[in-house]
């Protein structure tokens, strides 16, 4: 079963893990525009959420298509999923290796720096 009900659940879990500032879009004009976005490291970041096992099957045709045209301009996407109790980014449609991107801090280090208040930031 999975810990996160909709995609709502998930945006609340992943939005204080993280970096940089970020908004959740309510957007539903124009199709595909991904479910929000942020601002870290000198770039703007697209993230797409979704809830379940992992599957291309997920996207509608017009998120594919707003991802492959980022990826082809070598602009940041990702897509999260939700899954039982992980949170899995990706930066492709492959979908085959999670990866863990400068922006997102995992809930292990959120623990840490929360037990740990004297550790710097990272700049």
């Amino acid at each position: 079963m999975n810990r996160w009900k909709d995609e709502g659940e998930l945006w609340e879990f992943m939005a204080t893990r993280l970096r940089g500032w970020w908004r959740r879009l309510e957007a539903t004009y124009p199709e595909g525009l991904p479910d929000a976005f942020g601002l870290f490291d000198q770039r703007t970041h697209w993230l797409e959420l979704k809830v379940g096992r992992p599957s291309r099957d997920a996207f509608e045709p017009k998120q594919i298509e707003f991802a492959l045209e980022c990826i082809k301009r070598n602009a940041s996407w990702h897509v999260a999923f939700g899954y039982r109790d992980e949170v899995l980014l990706f930066k492709d449609l492959a979908l085959v290796a999670p990866v863990k991107p400068k922006f997102w801090v995992t809930p292990a280090e959120r623990l840490h720096r929360i037990v740990d208040p004297m550790e710097q930031p990272e700049p």
